[in-house]
């Protein structure tokens, strides 16, 4: 059994822009979980108009940045160090050092990432997502920069072998996930 599932970097509209920007990996990355901040060579910001949103986000000086903070290796808040770390942040962290301002990260659970674009309470969500209809009339999508294959696990002897065999079964899957709906519409 095999359900595809799509990550991708859901954009508010004008950040999608981001997406076509080439980028220097040399030089500095922007500003941490935990608040250090590196240069930002100037030569590497791209500059945008002050009336369009990455002016304004430029003109503030600060990016706002939902990440998940308990999915590595993608977002993960380190217990040790306080710092939320992964994939997802190392790709905020470029973004911000592109625009030339300093990012600031803020935990985005499945049930709040699009609300959180919505009511402007981040300007950017980079998380596991699936890319689909629905979402699609709600916000702008990135291309997708990993692609998952959701799976069942059960014991080797199982006698499940689909989805459908799961209609008297419990079932672990996010909360608000495209995993929860699928299973709700398919799983007997």
């Amino acid at each position: 059994m095999q359900v595809s599932r799509w990550l991708g970097i859901a954009l508010s509209a004008g950040v999608l822009a981001i997406a076509g920007c080439g980028g220097d990996d040399e030089g500095g990355a922007g500003e941490s979980a935990a608040g250090g901040s590196e240069a930002t060579p100037a030569a590497s910001v791209e500059k945008f108009a002050a009336d369009t949103t990455l002016g304004k986000i430029q003109e503030k000086g600060e990016i706002t940045i939902g990440v998940k903070f308990d999915v590595p290796p993608f977002g993960v808040k380190n217990p040790q160090s306080g710092e939320v770390e992964g994939f997802d942040v190392e790709m905020g962290k470029a973004v911000a050092a592109k625009l030339g301002v300093k990012p600031k990260f803020i935990e985005a659970i499945s049930d709040n990432r699009i609300p959180f674009l919505e009511d402007g309470t981040a300007d950017l969500i980079l998380s596991t997502m699936t890319i689909n209809e629905e979402r699609v009339e709600q916000i702008e999508f990135s291309d997708p920069y990993f692609i998952a294959r959701g799976r069942v696990l059960v014991p080797g002897d199982s006698s499940i072998t689909g989805v459908a065999d799961l209609a008297v079964k419990i079932v672990c899957t996010a909360l608000g996930s495209t995993y929860e709906a699928y299973l709700k519409k398919y799983g007997g």
